[in-house]
């Protein structure tokens, strides 16, 4: 076994075999490094996608935030036009209270 490893075949194998060990190592070492980038590059556009979708979250909210607040003023509109409505109602004579003349339909359809 010695004799082969010490012979210029043996010396020849041995080159051969660390020349093909090195090659490998480069190819794996190439394609780690090829692969590295494209996970990060994919990475990166995952992130861009999450920051995109963030910030429609954060336009949603402000629209949604919006309308709360008109939808918040109409609310207390239609609650005072309904007390004021119902204090006319309460002032009215006890004879006439379930009587409703075309000025309360009106007045009831604009409620709505």
């Amino acid at each position: 076994m010695m004799a082969l490893i010490l012979s210029p075949l043996g010396r020849s194998l041995g080159l051969a075999a660390a020349i093909l060990a090195s090659i490998g190592w480069i190819y794996g070492s190439g394609y780690s490094a090829a692969r590295s980038r494209c996970d990060t590059a994919a990475l990166r556009q995952r992130l861009e996608i999450l920051a995109k979708g963030a910030e429609q979250v954060r336009r949603a909210e402000k629209t949604a935030e919006k309308i709360r607040i008109q939808l918040e003023a109409r609310l207390s509109k239609r609650e005072k036009e309904i007390q004021t409505y119902a204090r006319d109602l309460e002032s009215r004579p006890r004879s006439r209270l379930c009587e409703l003349n075309a000025d309360d339909v009106r007045r009831l359809r604009a409620l709505q």
